[in-house]
């Protein structure tokens, strides 16, 4: 991710930038747990939220027609991890 991106996110979410003391370098002031929510919400892509359900449909069909023990444990594993991160993401 691009250093301009994160910028635009933070300036929309209102988080607070400052220069510091190292010659042009920036760094992100994150006053509260809120303002670091609402950069992360303007960091993710529209269409990763949307997606949410198709994807979590499409890992369950696989998790279904898992052919052994291997095989539907890498399922339930992939569908927790996924459930997991959108838990994160407050989606």
């Amino acid at each position: 991710m691009n250093t301009e991106r994160i910028f635009a996110a933070a300036d929309k979410a209102g988080v607070a930038r400052s220069r510091t003391d190292v010659p042009g370098s920036e760094n992100l002031l994150c006053a509260s747990d809120a303002q670091l929510n609402r950069l992360a919400a303007a960091l993710v892509p529209d269409d990763f939220l949307s997606h949410k359900g198709a994807w979590r449909n499409a890992l369950s069909q696989c998790a279904r027609s898992a052919k052994g023990t291997d095989d539907e444990g890498y399922w339930a594993h992939e569908l927790a991890a996924f459930d997991r991160a959108y838990a994160e993401l407050g989606a």
